[in-house]
């Protein structure tokens, strides 16, 4: 190719090229031998028709003042690095002025199509495109990230920040552009951000958690996920940060942490297993009662606590309820680690996914075997006579009725004999009550060893005794 050559495309050859495209072709040359060659779309996107096109001040004065101000030095340096033969092509995106008063986001490219013999650009092909929609599009997908978007300048004051960002924290857009990050923090967390701020300088992306300041006052716990940006020279810019409000996540922490120590220090046993029974948590209480460690349990099944005295139907029942998903409570025999039995006050509750699916079950009880010995014991003052043992008036009363539904249901006898001690009052004026209280005790005891087991033997009171004989032959087996 000769580079001296001052030869070009025709302005309607390349109108006939672009027509179908929506983007600006422009083929200019350098003075001394200037000319510039725009197509219909590239004077369109500025709001011009081709003529409209200063071509004799294009150079002078009317090219650079189209270009945003803060990006004006940016792109003449850039241009004239290609100019000079610094590099072959460039790509650039900046604010162009259109014909209407407004900014265009655009993009351009240019080319060094020609060079002189010192290697100085001699003619420049430049492409341009209006980017502004493509900055709507991500403008509308940053404010309607469920994240935070904030970028900071290289003196840590706000570029930028997205609607969810300014809610974040109770501010506008607006109100929130120039503040200094330091100042949405207190001393602990600023020392941090500093920290921070000072690896981003060095190149380093991290994620780390802070407290910022809400603008009533309230602290917003958040998740910032930070990034540092170079220019082209690889001089610090500032940083990027998506930033995720994880207050409610804290909250939860917070409530587990104390769920957690509630269970931890109860006087409770607490019990949590897999959908199969296999234990995966036990409470430090349930360590204290049954002697076994959490070592010892853990990955084992609950059968290990089984005694074998638990009715089987108790079991049926207990499963069949928890696997329908609903609570079960009850009594429940439990052995320990060495071998002693306990009574356990046992509700076991199902635990489910968010598919409403069964994963755990989660038991909790208590160790009642003194309370259910307290409770024998006033069972037993309540129907048995505290000095012979025997059946109370009471319990002989229950025994009876339970005996006259029988004979109904099934047509057998049953037998009642009533016995009193003849002079007992005398052996007790004579000999004393304790002698009498012995005498009654070895009565009631011949009494006992005479009947079947599924008789009653009832002290009245006194000296007064009966007997109730159930399953009897007539008078000759009574």
């Amino acid at each position: 190719m000769d580079t001296k050559q001052n030869t070009c495309y025709e302005p309607e050859q390349i109108n006939q090229i672009l027509k179908l495209v929506e983007i600006g072709v422009c083929e200019y040359a350098l003075p001394p031998q200037a000319f510039v060659n725009v197509s219909e779309s590239w004077a369109n996107l500025l709001g011009y028709t081709q003529e409209q096109i200063p071509r004799a001040d294009f150079f002078l004065s009317w090219w650079g003042q189209q270009i945003y101000p803060e990006h004006h030095k940016e792109v003449i340096s850039a241009l004239n690095k290609l100019y000079s033969g610094g590099q072959d092509k460039l790509t650039l995106r900046f604010n162009i002025k259109h014909h209407m008063g407004h900014w265009l986001h655009v993009e351009l490219l240019a080319i060094a199509a020609g060079r002189d013999d010192n290697g100085r650009a001699t003619r420049v092909l430049t492409v341009l495109k209006d980017v502004s929609e493509d900055e709507k599009n991500y403008q509308k997908i940053v404010e309607n990230l469920h994240e935070g978007i904030l970028i900071l300048g290289p003196d840590d004051l706000t570029r930028f920040v997205n609607v969810r960002m300014a809610e974040m924290l109770g501010y506008t857009t607006d109100e929130m552009l120039g503040l200094n990050v330091m100042e949405l923090m207190d001393e602990v967390n600023q020392k941090k951000c500093h920290a921070n701020l000072q690896r981003r300088r060095e190149g380093v992306s991290e994620y780390s958690d802070y407290e910022l300041i809400h603008r009533d006052g309230h602290r917003v716990h958040v998740t910032i996920a930070s990034s540092p940006v170079f220019t082209d020279k690889n001089e610090y810019d500032g940083v990027i940060a998506a930033v995720i409000d994880i207050s409610d996540t804290k909250q939860q922490e917070l409530s587990l942490r104390m769920l957690s120590s509630a269970v931890e220090q109860s006087a409770t046993m607490v019990v949590i297993t897999d959908q199969d029974g296999v234990i995966e948590y036990v409470n430090p209480r349930f360590c204290d009662v049954t002697g076994y460690t959490v070592e010892e349990v853990l990955d084992q099944n609950i059968g290990i606590l089984r005694s074998e005295e638990i009715d089987t139907e108790i079991m049926a029942d207990l499963w069949g309820t928890v696997t329908s998903g609903e609570n079960w409570h009850g009594e429940f025999h439990t052995r320990k680690k060495n071998g002693d039995l306990y009574w356990s006050l046992l509700s076991v509750s199902p635990i489910k996914d968010e598919h409403d699916r069964i994963t755990h079950y989660v038991s909790v009880s208590e160790d009642v075997s003194q309370l259910k010995e307290a409770r024998m014991k006033m069972e037993q003052l309540a129907y048995v006579d505290s000095l012979t043992g025997l059946a109370n008036r009471l319990l002989f009363r229950d025994r009876l009725e339970q005996v006259l539904k029988t004979i109904q249901r099934n047509h057998s006898q049953a037998a009642l004999l009533y016995l009193d001690l003849d002079d007992f009052k005398r052996i007790n004026d004579s000999m004393g009550h304790d002698v009498g209280d012995a005498l009654l005790m070895k009565v009631a005891e011949r009494l006992r060893q005479c009947v079947r087991h599924q008789d009653t033997v009832a002290r009245m009171g006194g000296d007064e005794f009966v007997i109730l004989l159930v399953d009897v032959d007539g008078m000759a087996g009574a």
